[in-house]
């Protein structure tokens, strides 16, 4: 990012413009176009940013009241709830991995525990495992299926693209493997990484 930029100011550019793909797509990149005083050719980091993670751009569209197909989009936070219960159930397990975690009695124990899912990526710890993740799965595939009998599932890693990290699944046995293989596609196994996915 520095390199392109460099680049750009050196030869007396004012503009970039990164065409399609990861480029035009990645917040981070356009954020340091802007912040250099160069202009990024394209949509702003913020509006990269609130449509870059499908999870996020489903809640945004949600909220501006657009249809989005129904399904679950938080599917760690839940998780992360199931595992530990309640409120005193996130604060605890923040301070037994040192995260600086206030927890909002305004907000829903699913919307905090997304907050500290976001806090601890920061700081490189697991709150959840992919066995969660898996048991999770089961939990709302089962829902899914008693609503909607014989239709397929679809998971869809939040940050995959062309068609990588996403799973057709038709009965409960194809579960379990179904999740590794988006998550393992995504490259996001290792620890810290956020492995939110849509069902």
């Amino acid at each position: 990012i520095k390199q392109i930029i460099s680049i750009a100011k050196d030869n007396g550019y004012t503009h970039l413009f990164a065409g399609y793909g990861f480029m035009a797509e990645d917040a981070e990149f356009i954020e340091a176009i802007e912040d250099s005083g160069l202009t990024f050719m394209g949509p702003s980091s913020h509006v990269a940013k609130g449509a870059g993670a499908k999870d996020e751009a489903k809640k945004l569209a949600r909220s501006l009241k657009v249809s989005v197909t129904p399904g679950v989009d938080n599917i760690t936070a839940l998780a992360l709830v199931r595992k530990v219960g309640n409120k005193d159930g996130l604060l605890k397990i923040a301070k037994d991995n040192q995260i600086d975690f206030k927890f909002n009695d305004s907000l829903s124990i699913e919307d905090n525990a997304e907050l500290l899912l976001q806090l601890s990526y920061e700081k490189t710890v697991d709150l959840t495992s992919i066995p969660d993740l898996q048991k999770e799965s089961h939990i709302l595939c089962e829902d899914i299926w008693k609503q909607y009998p014989g239709k397929r599932i679809r998971f869809k890693y939040i940050g995959g693209g062309g068609g990588k990290g996403q799973r057709v699944i038709n009965e409960k046995s194809q579960i379990d493997a179904a999740v590794m293989e988006i998550l393992a596609e995504s490259k996001v196994t290792a620890i810290g990484s956020n492995r939110n996915f849509l069902i």
